[in-house]
């Protein structure tokens, strides 16, 4: 739900869909968008285009998990493509360091404000 608008924005860019705006949308615009997009023949083309690019792919799917799993053995378990995140602590992790930082940062304005 929060990338729609950024998906939008790409199926624009490369001509293979039409954002609509909440705020602008009435029957007409719909009406008008939808007709654009199937019957002009370049989002056609344009989507033609951008599933062959998808679709182009050097192996197929078994060659490509033969491959990875021949990558990972012959780099004994390839450490290097393990996530950052494994090598950080619990409470780095959970982002405790952040929350207490700000805790005390709010604790410390309201003593303050309780002051004044």
């Amino acid at each position: 739900f929060a990338d729609q608008k950024y998906n939008a924005k790409i199926a624009e860019r490369y001509d293979i869909g039409q954002v609509l705006h909440l705020k602008d949308l009435n029957e007409e615009g719909l009406l008008n968008s939808i007709n654009t997009v199937l019957l002009d023949p370049r989002y056609k083309e344009n989507i033609h285009k951008q599933s062959a690019i998808f679709r182009d792919q050097s192996m197929n799917i078994l060659d490509n998990v033969i491959y990875w799993i021949e990558y990972v053995i012959r780099h004994k378990g390839a450490p290097h493509l393990r996530p950052a995140v494994l090598d950080l602590h619990w409470y780095q992790y959970l982002m405790m360091d952040v929350i207490v930082f700000y805790l005390l940062i709010i604790f410390f304005i309201v003593y303050i404000v309780k002051k004044v």
